[in-house]
């Protein structure tokens, strides 16, 4: 909440870098660093604290790289397989809950959520979008997802022009509205704290 911790994720296909502040920017150390064709996606997020960090990436000669998730103010990383590699993701303030947006990354699965700190178990794919599970025909190409700092309270955005809501951690979703004129990439839930 103070900027204290600060995560950089460096890539231009060929090279890929996690580099990590603990002291507001002043100074970056590397993580992890690579020459084998890693890049990362789009999007990350934190806990409030920083304790919790997470970022979505793909490594392109293995599929078993998904979710880049940091524990412990960035002192290690680990991989997380179960995750699925979205474009966008969003974590409650005290890092419990997160919520993946697919975007053009899956053709099956518009949301993929976790409620255990990205314990790699936890992964939940079964998520309804009005009222009907996701699947290949109940499919939108969501960009971006933001949560309120509980992790109950979300919102995201498709690129065909809807928005959507969820009361129950990511479970349940609603469209709010929909307007086949927005392209829609970038969606930020506020809140009083």
């Amino acid at each position: 909440n103070d900027g204290k911790y600060q995560l950089v994720i460096i890539s231009d296909v060929e090279n890929f870098e996690f580099r990590k502040s603990t002291d507001y920017g002043a100074t970056f150390t590397s993580i992890y660093k690579s020459n084998n064709d890693i890049y990362v996606t789009r999007g990350g997020a934190s806990s409030y604290n920083g304790y919790y960090m997470a970022a979505p990436f793909e490594y392109t000669g293995s599929s078993n790289y998904r979710l880049a998730f940091f524990p412990n103010y960035l002192a290690s990383w680990e991989n997380r397989t179960n995750a699925k590699n979205g474009v966008g993701l969003s974590m409650s303030g005290d890092g419990k809950y997160t919520t993946e947006c697919m975007g053009d990354k899956s053709t099956t699965y518009t949301f993929v959520t976790n409620n255990n700190y990205n314990n790699n178990s936890n992964y939940n794919t079964t998520i309804y979008i009005n009222g009907v599970v996701q699947s290949a025909t109940n499919y939108y190409d969501v960009r971006s997802v933001s949560m309120d700092a509980s992790g109950q309270f979300q919102v995201a955005c498709a690129q065909t022009g809807e928005i959507f809501i969820s009361s129950d951690y990511g479970i349940n979703w609603d469209t709010l509205l929909v307007d086949a004129t927005q392209d829609w990439h970038s969606i930020v839930l506020c809140q009083k704290v």
